[in-house]
């Protein structure tokens, strides 16, 4: 575990195998494994608890402490690609649209599920919160982002809140929006402070009519 390799992927592809060896799990069982699949135990113990995907059998394994100190390497690191050489992030640009009282409404239960994530970041990171207002200022946006490390949602039922927004000297944050979507570094500079976004995680999710459409493209 001491050996330093030039490549991320070669550390990657070994931190796999000794977790595999020191569990017994296959390694499409290692691929499958969620935060779910992990219980503590009344003891203290953590132990995975899965159905193996090969013989639909039910385990529980404990993890001993190279297997745990493996998984806590890896329990803040973001999930992330390559693509063209370039590191990107699973980032969600959505727009859902729809005449009127058709149903777009149902956009609240995404994020009521959003929420719960919130709710568990709030008890070890209150400065955090994943969801930013559309009706925001660009300062104000980066130092949510900033705050966030990089992470965050803009969330609206209504595409107008940000149209409006992007209308006013103050909120002229689509330039940050369009790195975001490249997952290109982003900065603000103001005569008392500098803010730097290295790797901007934004996630947009919209919705609106189709007349609101021209607004937000313009």
């Amino acid at each position: 575990m001491k050996k330093q390799f030039v490549s991320d992927r070669l550390t990657h592809v070994r931190d796999v195998f000794v977790f595999c060896c020191f569990t017994g799990l296959a390694f499409i069982d290692v691929k499958q494994l969620r935060k779910e699949d992990l219980t503590v135990t009344p003891s203290g113990d953590m132990v995975i608890r899965k159905q193996r995907q090969k013989s639909g059998v039910f385990y529980n394994v404990p993890l001993l402490p190279i297997a745990r100190q493996i998984l806590d390497k890896y329990k803040d690191v973001p999930i992330q690609g390559t693509f063209n050489g370039d590191t990107t992030y699973p980032n969600l640009f959505c727009f859902i649209i729809a005449p009127a009282a058709s149903g777009k409404g149902v956009l609240k239960y995404a994020k009521a599920i959003g929420a719960k994530r919130q709710t568990l970041l709030h008890e070890s990171e209150p400065s955090i919160n994943i969801f930013i207002p559309a009706n925001i200022s660009t300062a104000m946006i980066y130092q949510h982002l900033h705050a966030n490390g990089g992470n965050g949602i803009l969330f609206e039922s209504e595409a107008d809140t940000m149209t409006n927004t992007l209308k006013n000297d103050w909120g002229t944050y689509d330039d940050l929006l369009r790195k975001a979507f490249h997952f290109e570094e982003a900065s603000l500079e103001r005569r008392d402070r500098t803010i730097t976004i290295e790797h901007p995680r934004l996630s947009v999710i919209l919705s609106g009519t189709p007349n609101q459409i021209q607004g937000i493209i313009q």
